[in-house]
């Protein structure tokens, strides 16, 4: 079950993450006056790093063997949920810290 899991994840998830990624990131360059598609585009963007990294986790763990070693994995996996915590908090605080438009 596990292994169907992560094929449907490779296979849908990322693909379907990456296009929405693509349409907000167009729709940004065709009206960026809307700050809001600048907004969701970033949000897609590192939901779609995040969904790849981890469906490319599960495709490797799932590999017999596999072409990453369990350290590998660890440091892939705990150096993208560093980035991914880090990154919009400092974003935010950027945000809050600069003076108002």
């Amino acid at each position: 079950m596990s292994d169907q899991l992560a094929i449907i994840v490779l296979v849908v998830a990322v693909p379907l993450n990456w296009m929405v990624t693509i349409m907000l990131w167009r729709l940004h360059l065709q009206f960026p006056s809307y700050r809001l598609l600048r907004e969701r585009g970033i949000v897609a963007t590192g939901v779609s790093i995040i969904v790849t990294v981890f469906a490319l986790v599960f495709l490797n763990n799932d590999t017999i063997p596999p072409p990453f070693d369990l350290a590998w994995t660890k440091v892939i996996t705990r150096a993208t949920i560093l980035v991914f915590s880090v990154v919009p908090a400092l974003y935010w605080l950027y945000l809050y810290r600069r003076p108002p438009l």
